[in-house]
């Protein structure tokens, strides 16, 4: 009865919500019609601008349709919109996948209609980096439906961004819920996944109101990480436990830099390891610059990365011709296309101290003390407890005979 109650009740919003949906969706230039995707693999009709590669259809042109945009009855196959639109003219749906197993739709602008994304008893579909909005609905399923839904803009719905009914077991994370009329709606027996752990987090939804002082697993580290500090609530059964602070978009960024010494002998290598996200919504490609008191030291060319994921490369920096000093180490990932947000594309995080081969201590001079901590160290590993990096004056992983000899060939020097 509640279920039946509350299809009632959505079916008179969606009739009012038109209206409105009628009047403020703009045209644009673009094929007439409805296109079917046959359980077969056909595609009706054969005008339709769809581009068949095997399983991958991919759409040539935008779509204005007073019906359905797209109805997919074939399954296992890959819809590509290629970022072409398709538009309703208040009703129907925009891509209908009822029943289907194993489909992708991904690329597509669908604005418009009654529901953008219809996906009643689907199984396994992936819905990814669409935008759905101007519709009453954003995306629905029903009926047991278990799905991806991830890296989508859902904005502008006039009744729901999202509605699960009866439907467990979605995957619905790293989207954008922008000022929906209601972001999401959930009946009691429906269990769904709105986040994809830490740190590759959640959604963003444009009414959270919670702050972000701290990081980590546990949101209980100072220091921000785009992370809201408190869980976005949707009902006892459906939390998003890591809600984005900012939408995402392009957006690529330096975490970490860490060095592996903090003095080093000159003409001598120090390692840096620099650790980069990638904040967005798609994969980028994006280049990586290190410095060392703003002279380039390294750079590394093509670092690829998916949404909200990240990687460690470590450059190893020769410090032969480099002047005595302190060098404070910074990294800097240059922006991709479209990034608003660089205030994260720069990192400094620590410093190296370049000296006399065999001080260890940083203080200009191979002395004593130096010896003191090369003997404590001596014969140690970056395993063992008594590992101290400075007293690996050559850098061979190991304090030895030959850090020894290094340290007894620079004895008693100093600067000045």
């Amino acid at each position: 009865m509640r279920k039946k109650t509350a299809c009632l009740i959505l079916f008179a919003l969606l009739f009012v919500s038109t209206l409105s949906v009628a009047v403020r969706i703009p045209q644009v230039k673009a094929w007439n019609g409805t296109v079917h995707i046959y359980s077969d693999g056909s595609v009706d009709p054969p005008s339709a601008p769809i581009h068949q590669n095997l399983d991958v259809y991919t759409l040539t042109d935008n779509v204005i349709t007073t019906d359905d945009g797209i109805i997919i009855e074939a399954n296992s196959i890959t819809f590509d919109g290629n970022g072409h639109t398709i538009q309703g003219g208040s009703s129907g749906n925009g891509i209908d996948l009822t029943g289907t197993i194993y489909v992708t739709v991904k690329n597509a602008n669908l604005q418009g209609f009654s529901i953008g994304i219809f996906a009643p008893s689907s199984n396994y579909d992936t819905i990814s980096g669409n935008t759905v909005g101007q519709s009453s609905v954003g995306i629905w399923l029903e009926s047991s439906s278990d799905d991806n839904i991830i890296g989508n803009n859902i904005q502008q719905n006039s009744v729901y961004g999202i509605w699960l009914s009866s439907s467990s077991n979605n995957n619905i994370y790293s989207n954008n819920f922008v000022n929906n009329a209601a972001q999401v709606y959930t009946t009691y027996d429906s269990i769904n996944t709105w986040d994809a752990g830490y740190p590759a987090a959640g959604n963003y939804w444009s009414d959270y109101t919670g702050s972000d002082l701290y990081g980590g697993p546990f949101q209980n580290v100072t220091g921000s990480d785009g992370i809201g500090d408190t869980p976005y609530v949707l009902d006892q059964n459906n939390v998003d436990h890591y809600p984005l602070i900012a939408p995402l978009t392009h957006d690529v960024g330096i975490t970490r830099v860490s060095e592996s010494k903090s003095v080093v002998g000159q003409g001598y290598n120090a390692s840096t390891n620099v650790s980069t996200f990638n904040y967005g919504i798609s994969t980028e490609t994006f280049n990586v610059t290190i410095y060392a008191n703003q002279i380039i030291i390294g750079q590394t060319y093509n670092i690829e990365l998916t949404s909200r994921n990240s990687t460690i490369f470590s450059l190893t920096w020769n410090t032969t011709g480099f002047a005595y000093g302190n060098y404070t180490i910074n990294a800097y990932a240059w922006p991709v296309q479209g990034e608003m947000n660089t205030a994260n594309n720069n990192c400094t995080d620590g410093s190296i101290v370049v000296t006399i081969p065999g001080d260890i201590d940083g203080d200009f001079k191979v002395d004593l003390g130096d010896l003191v901590s090369l003997a404590l160290a001596y014969n140690s590993k970056p395993s063992d407890a008594r590992w101290n990096p400075n007293a690996d004056i050559d850098g061979s992983g190991q304090v030895d005979l030959g850090d020894l000899v290094v340290m007894a060939l620079h004895y008693g020097q100093h600067r000045p």
